[in-house]
C-alpha cells in the first residue's frame, strides 16, 4: 500500500476549487467587459473561497475521526493557501494582458493547471484510466467557466 501524504486531499481540493471557481469569476466578469470588476471579483471572490474551502475541508475532515489535529490543520492550511494561489495565478493574466488574450490566456492556463492536477490524481492509475481522469478534471473546468462567460454575456446585454 502506497504512503498516504498528509494534507494531500487538501492541497488538491483547494487546487481543483479555485481553478475552477477563478477560471468561472475570470469568464463571467471578462464577458461584462470592465478589468476592474474581473480584479475586484477575483479578489472578493476568491478570499471567500479560500475560507470557506478551509472551513468546510477542516469540518469535514474532523467529522470523519480518522485524523489527528495536526493532520486535520496541515489540511485546511494547505486548502486555503492552494486556493489562494491557484486564484493569484488566474489574476496574472487580468493583471498584465489586453482583456480579450487575458481571457484565452486564463482559460489554457486553467485547463493545463486542471490537466496537471489529474495526472497528480491518477498517478498509480493505468494509462487509459489516467486519460480518464485528466479529461474528467479538464471537462468540468471547461463546462463551469463556458456557463459563467454566458451568464456575463446575458449580463451584458441587460446593462
Amino acid at each position: 500500500m502506497p504512503r498516504r501524504v498528509e494534507g494531500l486531499h487538501g492541497l488538491f481540493l483547494g487546487v481543483m476549487d479555485g481553478v475552477i471557481h477563478a477560471l468561472s469569476t475570470v469568464s463571467g466578469l471578462q464577458a461584462i467587459g470592465d478589468r476592474t470588476l474581473v480584479l475586484i471579483g477575483l479578489a472578493v471572490v476568491g478570499l471567500a473561497d479560500a475560507l470557506a474551502n478551509a472551513v468546510g475541508f477542516h469540518v469535514q475532515e474532523e467529522t470523519e475521526e480518522l485524523h489527528s489535529r495536526g493532520e486535520i490543520w496541515k489540511g485546511t492550511f494547505l486548502c486555503f493557501t492552494a486556493t489562494n494561489v491557484a486564484f493569484l495565478i488566474m489574476a496574472l493574466p487580468t493583471l498584465l494582458l489586453p482583456p480579450r488574450l487575458a481571457l484565452a490566456v486564463s482559460w489554457i492556463l486553467g485547463l493545463a493547471l486542471l490537466a496537471l492536477l489529474g495526472l497528480g490524481a491518477s498517478s498509480g492509475k493505468r494509462p487509459p484510466e489516467r486519460v480518464r481522469v485528466i479529461l474528467e478534471y479538464v471537462l468540468m473546468g471547461a463546462v463551469a467557466a463556458a456557463l459563467c462567460y454566458q451568464v456575463g454575456r446575458l449580463a451584458r446585454c441587460l446593462t
